[in-house]
């Protein structure tokens, strides 16, 4: 009897520690179910942040691509700008093209500047209307594309403020427009309707990306000249090219400080009776703009009238390269990569 009831206790004792065994190895399984589902969470999360931070740098890299892109680009401008500036004497006996009068570099005895914008219009274009309309002085704005409502008002007010509205480039992209013929008048016929389209009026002046004589087309066609084609191309169409013998120093980046322009600016002019100033008014050219009424203000004083490029005007066109020129002084573009 007491045998029985001493395995009656033991077995009761052995299911008590076997639940209490089970009830331990339950709560294990539940501690480390949670432990793991934390894990999870946390690991799901830290993926989370990854991935975002994946897509903010491809963002980026796209970002940085596009200004390359842009750099490169400015970089082609640059090599214009240094062929243009390796001439010397050369420039007092440039030929000019049939389409306008023949003329030297000086244009006349009148002493008369004409202040001419590439690259706009933007947003600093308005305060520089707003210089100009103070200053009672009229210009000539050799425009660029990419449509918009915005752009289109903008060229309504150059166009309202009594200034002439020229064809620079749709696109402004050296290897697209001068690398064919077709690529050009593409290139050009779209900027000019959109000057038609957004002002009513017909241009009657155009200025080549680089100028006419500019040597960087020459790069994009193997070395066969292409500039005498597009010349002509573009006056059968009643549109006189313009280039210019003052200014440019303001196209290289970073964009020189207002000081710089106007003295470079009214030194260039020393000499000259009559000046096609170039500037440029796109967003990164504040300063040029800054420069605007010291400029008027000097020349004034130096017995200039301002106009803006009309029919009749006596302009430079310089002669198209043919052959890229052997130069004495070598002029290097530097460009700085500016990270926004």
């Amino acid at each position: 009897m007491c045998l029985k009831k001493g395995e009656d206790t033991v077995k009761k004792v052995l299911l008590i520690i076997t639940a209490a065994a089970v009830s331990l190895l339950m709560v294990g399984f539940g501690v480390l179910a949670i432990v793991q589902t934390n894990k999870c969470n946390n690991l799901n999360s830290q993926v989370s942040k990854l991935n975002a931070k994946i897509t903010d740098l491809q963002v980026q890299n796209k970002s940085v691509q596009n200004q390359i892109s842009s750099l490169e680009k400015e970089n082609e401008t640059l090599k214009a700008v240094a062929a243009t500036s390796s001439k010397t004497a050369n420039d007092q006996n440039l030929e000019v093209s049939t389409a306008v009068t023949k003329t030297s570099d000086n244009l006349g005895s009148k002493k008369t500047a004409y202040l001419t914008f590439d690259d706009g219009p933007s947003e600093i274009t308005p305060q520089l209307l707003d210089e100009l309309k103070t200053s009672n002085v009229k210009a000539t704005f050799f425009v660029i594309g990419k449509d918009t409502p915005q752009r289109r008002e903008w060229l309504r007010m150059e166009a309202d403020g009594g200034n002439t509205i020229g064809v620079h480039s749709w696109t402004h992209d050296y290897s697209y427009i001068y690398a064919n013929e077709q690529n050009f008048l593409t290139d050009f016929n779209e900027i000019k309707d959109m000057i038609v389209s957004s002002t009513g009026i017909e241009p009657t002046f155009s200025r080549f990306p680089g100028g006419t004589d500019n040597t960087v087309s020459l790069d994009y066609t193997k070395g066969v000249p292409i500039m005498p084609t597009l010349l002509k191309d573009v006056e059968s169409q009643g549109i006189t090219p313009v280039d210019w013998n003052v200014g440019g120093m303001d196209a290289v980046i970073p964009v020189p400080n207002k000081d710089f322009i106007v003295n470079g600016v009214i030194s260039e002019c020393q000499g000259r009776n009559s000046v096609i100033i170039l500037l440029h008014d796109s967003s990164t050219h504040l300063s040029s703009v800054e420069a605007v009424p010291e400029i008027i203000t000097k020349l004034r004083a130096l017995g200039y009238d301002f106009e803006p490029l009309t029919p009749g005007t006596q302009v430079i066109t310089r002669t198209p390269a043919k052959t890229i020129p052997k130069v004495t002084t070598k002029i290097t573009p530097i460009i700085t990569v500016k990270k926004n």
